[in-house]
């Protein structure tokens, strides 16, 4: 909201938020508009609107106002920038998908169509070991994770959703529980396999993307447009996964639109317990109470 130099936030649960300030530098000087009499808006000037949704109830618990030096006098700096691709499904598109007037083929490239297993054999390798020999076809993926349609993933924010979506996949593909989630690209890279929760039009598909086709795995020539993409179509209220899409990464940009320029974000965590405390407020730079 430009007239009232203010971005506003969502908060709704787990153990912190991580509040994510998008194309700008968060208390810097930068200038983002300059007036022709010479006034200038700079990125320090934004404040930034943080209302605490009780997921239960679905009321607004709280309303917090802080400029981002405050954010950082309370919490401390921003992270340093990180670029991101993203990636839009659309209101419209993800309807037709859903109610079956959209079709995505869950089907692999030709590359690794040779490479994949037709039939399912519980992987050999850790989830985090990227070896060719051990990849299972799209299609025996799919019918490991058809449950997951229907599925209801706890009430969190995308990002912690997206962690516990992808424990989920892994469990289905047959990895131990005790694999531990790699957190990099791709986020299963024993399948090359990449996880996303959608609940709002725009997709973080983080630093890489099928839009700009990079090469993985270099012995077999294996790129960003070979990795499979599995992206849950998650009801943002109610956390059910109404659908999903499997496919190849080349098939994405036939269905969906990408963000025609990198984005990139800043990150600071901020504890959910700081929201506790100013329980059924409406306030401006409230001080954080550390609890021991």
């Amino acid at each position: 909201m430009l007239l009232l130099l203010l971005d506003s936030y969502i908060v709704t649960s787990g153990d912190s938020y991580n509040l994510q300030v998008w194309n700008r530098i968060p208390n810097s000087d930068d200038v983002l508009i300059q007036y022709e009499n010479g006034n200038v808006i700079t990125c320090k000037d934004i404040r930034y609107a943080m209302v605490k949704v009780d997921t239960t109830s679905q009321k607004i618990d709280s309303v917090i106002i802080m400029t981002a030096e405050e954010i950082e006098d309370a919490f401390g700096s921003f992270g340093v920038p990180t670029i991101k691709h993203q990636l839009i499904i659309s209101d419209g598109n993800r309807k037709d998908f859903i109610e079956g007037r959209m079709r995505v083929p869950v089907k692999d490239s030709v590359r690794m169509q040779h490479l994949c297993k037709t039939e399912y054999v519980a992987p050999a390798k850790p989830l985090n070991k990227i070896d060719v020999t051990d990849l299972l076809s799209i299609e025996v993926l799919n019918n490991r994770l058809l449950s997951l349609k229907g599925k209801t993933l706890a009430a969190a924010d995308t990002k912690t959703r997206g962690q516990l979506l992808e424990r989920e996949v892994a469990n289905l593909i047959g990895y131990a529980p005790t694999d531990s989630l790699v957190g990099g690209y791709p986020d299963i890279p024993n399948q090359l396999l990449e996880v996303k929760v959608q609940d709002s039009p725009t997709i973080d598909l983080g630093a890489h993307s099928p839009l700009f086709e990079e090469e993985i795995v270099k012995a077999s020539r294996i790129t960003t447009k070979d990795v499979r993409y599995f992206i849950a179509l998650t009801n943002p209220q109610s956390g059910v996964i109404e659908d999903y899409v499997l496919t190849a990464g080349r098939e994405l940009g036939k269905y969906f639109s990408y963000v025609p320029t990198e984005s990139y974000k800043c990150q600071r965590s901020i504890p959910m317990d700081f929201f506790a405390q100013n329980s059924g407020k409406a306030i401006c730079n409230p001080k954080y109470i550390k609890e021991d």
